[in-house]
């Protein structure tokens, strides 16, 4: 059974079930509270709640560098990225595709 609270100006709804993690979240009405709590303890019971509260805290920067480094391992084996390849996501430039004039001009004024 969740555990719906009435906290300073919103409702707090939290579900606890035997071999999951608990999960919290609040709500600006009780219904909605109740509607989410009942939804997560229903999923939980059939089995395919997944949780997502560490989604969270995850930024498009990690989830860049992350990637960075799986493509990386995948195409050299095991292993980290080397200091040499490592790649900056905050640049101030532009890429240019092969081919493209008008990046050759770029990349031929900035020579």
């Amino acid at each position: 059974m969740p555990t719906i609270r009435k906290r300073a100006t919103s409702w707090e709804a939290q579900v606890r079930k035997r071999g999951w993690p608990t999960v919290t979240r609040s709500f600006p009405t009780k219904a909605d509270a109740v509607q989410w709590a009942t939804e997560r303890e229903n999923e939980m019971r059939r089995g395919t709640f997944v949780d997502t509260s560490n989604l969270r805290e995850t930024t498009l920067k990690d989830l860049l560098e992350k990637f960075r480094d799986d493509a990386y391992q995948a195409r050299q084996g095991a292993g980290s990225v080397p200091a040499g390849r490592d790649v900056r996501f905050a640049h101030g430039g532009s890429y240019a595709r092969p081919g493209d004039n008008a990046g050759r001009h770029r990349m031929a004024r900035a020579a």
